[in-house]
């Protein structure tokens, strides 16, 4: 492995991911501040709603890219046409299906509006995703990180200045499409020295083997997303939108924090994959040195943030959302936990185990679905928070048993 090249990935993913985690931070805090606790509660919902369904349209083929591409430079235009047809056929599906689930769980009317909108990014996120995962396979993160942060200021700038002018949450999804279609307009553009789209490169059996390799990967995806945002679908029926704004504020800080896990495991996973064919100590060598450092880095910034949960809710989200602290102060302890299962998960992707992961993701999302619906009516958010603990802490239970019993991998 050249650390030369992981590092440099490493920084150039880092502050890549920094910069529009930044900038969509600062959207979040816009949008909250202006909307206030319902109305962001509503835009958080309709980014939920469509996330279920973003999810069947990736159906893991970026991840297959990402792992396939790294192993063969030469059989990237390949992967990179078969799954671009097979994204769009899935998006048109997507789409379909979610105006009827919208319509099927009688939201009002407004948010059925904005997910129609919003569900257009069904398609431009997963065209994105989908060259990004060619650029990673290359190792050329630097055009992953222009995609990111023109996506991310671009979203930003029309949504401050949307706000500004009075819009809502109509205007802020219409943005978000906009945005969106720029986006993948550069991303082919720069994508044109690795790839290039051709009809000729479509072949029906050869699509027929990826959708066969992805569908763990889809159905981890899935009920990854179901584990990950099922409690903001809960809060949504069972308590009012204020709640849900309160809950996903408190969210949204701790899922910032996925920005160092990202970027670390994003420049290290084809070597994790190259290493599981080719040597074993080797990747037994960069397994322990991932887990120490993300793990460690886990705890350091739930210790930071456990201690000035108020000065930092406060500060991003002004006094109307006091009651996001204790929420922040139960989610963030979920940071070193998923930053170990990011290792775990990815170690057993490379390793082509991903099917054996599935269970372990379902039995955890039936532990937190069943958890929310008894205690969320009693316990609100405080309950969803608590539970998210819970849950991770039963996927990294299951993961490392995996990796211990498939890989004879361990932690010490």
């Amino acid at each position: 492995m050249n650390l030369k090249i992981v590092f440099k990935n490493t920084f150039v993913l880092g502050i890549s991911q920094f910069i529009s985690k930044l900038f969509l931070f600062f959207l979040t805090v816009f949008i909250a501040r202006y909307l206030k606790e319902s109305g962001f509660g509503q835009y958080s919902l309709v980014l939920t709603i469509v996330g279920f369904f973003n999810l069947f349209t990736n159906f893991g083929f970026g991840t297959i890219a990402f792992r396939e591409i790294s192993k063969n430079y030469s059989e990237a235009n390949k992967y990179f046409n078969n799954i671009l047809f097979l994204r769009i056929g899935l998006a048109i599906v997507s789409f379909l299906l979610l105006c009827i689930t919208v319509n099927i769980l009688r939201y009002p009317s407004g948010i059925v509006t904005a997910a129609y909108i919003y569900g257009l990014t069904l398609f431009t996120n997963n065209i994105v995703d989908l060259l990004t995962s060619v650029f990673n396979a290359f190792e050329k993160m630097e055009y992953m990180a222009i995609l990111n942060i023109s996506l991310s200021l671009l979203t930003l700038g029309m949504a401050f200045f949307a706000l500004k002018t009075g819009h809502g949450l109509i205007a802020l999804v219409s943005i978000s499409v906009i945005a969106g279609i720029a986006t993948v307009i550069l991303g082919i553009f720069l994508a044109t020295r690795h790839v290039y789209i051709s009809i000729k490169e479509l072949n029906f059996n050869f699509c027929r083997d990826i959708i066969k390799n992805s569908v763990p990967l889809m159905l981890l995806g899935f009920i990854g997303l179901l584990y990950f945002r099922l409690d903001i679908v809960l809060l949504s029926k069972m308590k009012r939108d204020s709640d849900v704004g309160l809950y996903s504020a408190a969210y949204k800080i701790m899922d910032a924090f996925m920005i160092v896990s990202n970027s670390i495991i994003g420049a290290t996973f084809p070597h994790l994959s190259r290493y599981s064919k080719t040597s074993y100590e080797s990747l037994k060598k960069l397994f322990k040195k991932l887990s120490f450092i993300l793990f460690a880095l886990g705890i350091l910034f739930a210790f930071i943030v456990f201690l000035f949960s108020k000065q930092i809710i406060l500060l991003f989200y002004g006094s109307a959302f006091t009651n996001s602290i204790l929420a922040l102060k139960i989610l963030i302890w979920t940071v070193p936990l998923i930053y170990i299962n990011s290792v775990l998960l990815y170690t057993l992707i490379a390793s082509n185990l991903q099917l054996k992961i599935v269970l372990i993701v379902v039995i955890a999302t039936v532990i937190n679905f069943t958890l929310n619906f008894v205690f969320i009516p009693q316990y609100n958010y405080i309950a969803s928070s608590i539970i998210t603990v819970i849950s991770e802490s039963v996927v990294f239970c299951g993961y490392y048993y995996l990796v211990r019993k498939k890989l004879s991998l361990s932690l010490i």
